[in-house]
C-alpha cells in the first residue's frame, strides 16, 4: 500500500494538532493548521493560473516554510515543484523547466520570470479547502554548481521520506534540523520526511558551518534529528568536543551527498549519547541504510577518482592523523594524486611522513605527489565538498612546483614590480604555481576563507588594507594589485616608490 501524499499527510495532522509547529525558522513559525491554510490558498492560485497536473511550478523562496507550503500545494496539484537556487541564473533555470507558473516568496519579479505567470505567495488568500488533491509531489532540483537538473519522483520520494521517519520512529515530539539551502534536495527530503510523521522541521536561516554556533543553535531548538552534509556535523563534533559540550537529545544523524569520515561515528558518539543512529546515502552506514535514500539524494558530485577502493582508504589514512578534519583525493592532470587536507585548528601536517603512510596502506597503488592544506575544504550550496574545485585546484598545484615562498611569477603579464610582488605573495599563500593575475580564485579551487586569511597574511606584510568586498566582486590577483597600486599612489613620495 502506498503511504498517503504530503498534502494528505499534512491535513490529517492540522486535523488532529492544528497548533503544533510545522516548520520553525529565524523570523517564521507556521503551524500544521497554517501551512494547511496557505498551501489551499496557493493551490487555488496556481490553478487559477491554467496549472494542471505533470506540469512544473518554479519557486523563489529564501526559507524552509514557503518551500513546505509549496511543496504541499504543487503536490496536490499532482504537478512537479521546482525550487530555484536564487545564487545562479534564474532566467536559464527557468528556459530549462519551462514551468507553468513561477511562485514568489519574499523575492522580486523581474525580467528573468520571462513572462511565465506570477504567483506572489504573500499575497495569496490564507484560507479554503484544496479543490484536489493528487497522490504526493515530485521535485525537480539543481545539481550543485550546474545547470543540470534532475527529477525526485513523487512515489519515491514518498516511499523513501517514510520509510527513513519509520527506521527512527519520529513521532510529533521530534524536531528535525535541515542544515541546507532551501533549494536544495538535502532540503527537500529533510522537509518531507518531518511533514509527513507530523514533526517539527527546524532551519537555522542559512546553512551552518560555523561548529560554536551550530552547537548553540542545536542546543537551544532541542533536536532530536539532524539532516546535513557531512562536514557540518565534522565541525559540530570538533567544537563541541574540544569544549566539553554534549547534546544528549540528538539521537539520529542522517548524512546526505557525501562521504563521511570513518572517525566520525566515535566522535559523534563522545558528544551525544551511545544509542544515537548513524545512516548515509553513500558508504557503510551503522543500522543499515535504506536503498531508496541514494536515488533520493543522489551520489557525490561529479565522478570519483580512480581507483575508488583504494582512493577511499587513502582519505581514511589521511583522517586517521591527528587534527585532520577531513580530506579529499583527487588526480591532477598528469594523473598523480594529490591529498587536500582540512584540520582542525589549522596546523599542517608531515606531508612526507603521511604520503608514505598512504603508499603503504594501498600497496604502493596511490602515492599522493603532493599534500595541499586549506583552511576548509570548498563546498558546493548543499555543504557537499566541491570536487570539480578540487580537481581545478589540482590542475594548479604541479606536481614540480616550488614550494611556499618560492613559487615561480609569471613575468609577461604586464605587471608593475610592486604588483609581481602581491602575485608572488598570492601565489605562495595559495600554494599555486603560475598563478596568472586575471585567474578566479575560485577556479583554482581556493575558498572564501582561504582568500581572506592569505589577503590578511598580505596586508600584515605590506601594511594596506584591502577592499575585501570588491575582491569577491572579481576575485583576482589583478583586483589586489590594482588596490594596492593605489595606495602607493597616495601615500608613497614618488621618490620612494
Amino acid at each position: 500500500m502506498n503511504p498517503p501524499g504530503l498534502g494528505q499527510a499534512v491535513r490529517a495532522w492540522a486535523r488532529a494538532r492544528p497548533d503544533a509547529l510545522a516548520v520553525n525558522e529565524p523570523g517564521m513559525e507556521l503551524t500544521y493548521g497554517e501551512l494547511t491554510r496557505r498551501a489551499a490558498g496557493l493551490q487555488q492560485a496556481l490553478l487559477a493560473c491554467g496549472v494542471t497536473q505533470g506540469e512544473r511550478v518554479a519557486l523563489a523562496a529564501y526559507g524552509l516554510a514557503d518551500v513546505a507550503v509549496c511543496l504541499v500545494a504543487v503536490g496536490d496539484i499532482g504537478a512537479t515543484a521546482y525550487p530555484l537556487d536564487l545564487t545562479a541564473a534564474l532566467d536559464v533555470r527557468l528556459a530549462h523547466a519551462a514551468p507553468a507558473a513561477v511562485v514568489l516568496a519574499g523575492y522580486p519579479s523581474g525580467e528573468w520570470c520571462a513572462g511565465y505567470p506570477v504567483v506572489h505567495l504573500d499575497e495569496v488568500p490564507s484560507d479554503g479547502e484544496p479543490l484536489e488533491a493528487a497522490s504526493g509531489v515530485a521535485v525537480l532540483v539543481d545539481e550543485a554548481a550546474s545547470p543540470v537538473t534532475r527529477l525526485l519522483a513523487a512515489d519515491l520520494l514518498h516511499r523513501s521520506c517514510t520509510a527513513f521517519a519509520g527506521r527512527l520512529a519520529l513521532t510529533a515530539d521530534d524536531r528535525v534540523m535541515v542544515l541546507s539551502l532551501p533549494h536544495t534536495d538535502i532540503a527537500v527530503f529533510g522537509v518531507v520526511t518531518a511533514l509527513l510523521a507530523g514533526s517539527t522541521a527546524v532551519a537555522p536561516g542559512r546553512p551552518l558551518t560555523e561548529g560554536e554556533r551550530l552547537h548553540r543553535l542545536l542546543e537551544r531548538s532541542a533536536t532530536s534529528v539532524l539532516v546535513a552534509a557531512p562536514r557540518a556535523v565534522c565541525v559540530l563534533t570538533d567544537v563541541a568536543t574540544a569544549h566539553g559540550g554534549r547534546l544528549p537529545g540528538l539521537r539520529a544523524v542522517v548524512l546526505l551527498r557525501d562521504r563521511w569520515p570513518a572517525r566520525l561515528p566515535a566522535a559523534l558518539r563522545r558528544i551525544t549519547s551511545g544509542d544515537t543512529t548513524l545512516l548515509a546515502d553513500t558508504g557503510a552506514a551503522e543500522g543499515g541504510i535504506l536503498a531508496e535514500l541514494r536515488e533520493v539524494a543522489g551520489d557525490v558530485d561529479g565522478d570519483p577518482p580512480a581507483s575508488p577502493d583504494a582512493a577511499t582508504t587513502a582519505e581514511a589514512v589521511v583522517e586517521s592523523w591527528p587534527d585532520v578534519r577531513m580530506a579529499r583525493l583527487v588526480d591532477s592532470d598528469d594523473g598523480g594524486p594529490v591529498v587536500f587536507v582540512e584540520t582542525v585548528t589549522g596546523a599542517t601536517v608531515d606531508a612526507a611522513g603521511l604520503t608514505a603512510q598512504v603508499g603503504r596502506a594501498t600497496a604502493g597503488r596511490i602515492r599522493p605527489v603532493r599534500v595541499v592544506h586549506l583552511s576548509a575544504l570548498p563546498l558546493t550550496d548543499t555543504g557537499v565538498v566541491a570536487l570539480d574545485r578540487l580537481r581545478a585546484r589540482a590542475a594548479a598545484v604541479l606536481p614540480g612546483a616550488p614550494p611556499a615562498g618560492a613559487t615561480a611569477v609569471r613575468t609577461a603579464d604586464g605587471l608593475s614590480a610592486e604588483g609581481a610582488r602581491v602575485l608572488a605573495r598570492v601565489a605562495a599563500g595559495l600554494g599555486v604555481a603560475d598563478l596568472s593575475p586575471d585567474h578566479s580564485f575560485f577556479e583554482v579551487g581556493a575558498t572564501s576563507l582561504e582568500i581572506i586569511r592569505v589577503v590578511a597574511q598580505l596586508e600584515g606584510e605590506l601594511g594596506v588594507e584591502f577592499d575585501i568586498d570588491e575582491l569577491l566582486d572579481a576575485p583576482c590577483v589583478r583586483t589586489l594589485v590594482h588596490q594596492y597600486e593605489a595606495f602607493l599612489g597616495r601615500s608613497v613620495p614618488a621618490d620612494r616608490r
